[in-house]
């Protein structure tokens, strides 16, 4: 009886959302309450300057993201201006997007699937990849507690293999 021991189920069951939440042992995969992951790329996502890409960042199982905040941001890059506030590359919330907290060169080129919101799809789409957009970013669920990172790769000499 755990009970004995001043500790009631209801404390156990916190420590636990508490630890699968906060100790993230796979930032690729990380498992959240209820059987969810946040999947992104293990692999790195590369372009050629010009180039529109996807990083993909997606709740599995489906997970109706409409209505939830959705922060991406570049952990390699320091807060800037006078209050050292993080700018954002692309924030959702309030079921828009918040330019305010954007920073300018991503104002215009970035966006977020409406459809795919509604499926638990928060990929981030950016127009004309430059050198400049090389790097890590971070897809954070803040309602969930949860992130995932992946690194984009800016190559001059790649040469895309779609076909249209």
């Amino acid at each position: 009886n755990m009970e004995t021991f001043g500790v009631s189920w209801w404390d156990c069951l916190l420590l636990f959302d508490f630890m699968i939440i906060f100790m993230k042992p796979n930032k690729i995969f990380p498992v959240l309450p209820g059987g969810l992951h946040l999947i992104g790329s293990s692999q790195p996502i590369v372009a050629a300057p010009g180039d529109d890409v996807i990083l993909p960042c997606r709740v599995d199982p489906e997970w109706d993201a409409v209505g939830k905040t959705v922060e991406w941001s570049r952990p390699d890059l320091r807060p800037t201006g006078p209050q050292k506030r993080v700018e954002y590359v692309f924030v959702y919330r309030f079921r828009k997007t918040d330019r305010d907290m954007m920073m300018d060169t991503y104002i215009q080129r970035t966006s977020l699937s409406q459809d795919g919101l509604r499926r638990g799809d928060v990929s981030l789409t950016i127009r004309n990849v430059s050198l400049q957009d090389q790097g890590r970013f971070r897809c954070f669920i803040p309602r969930l507690g949860v992130e995932a990172e992946l690194l984009l790769v800016v190559d001059p000499n790649f040469v895309s293999t779609t076909t249209e």
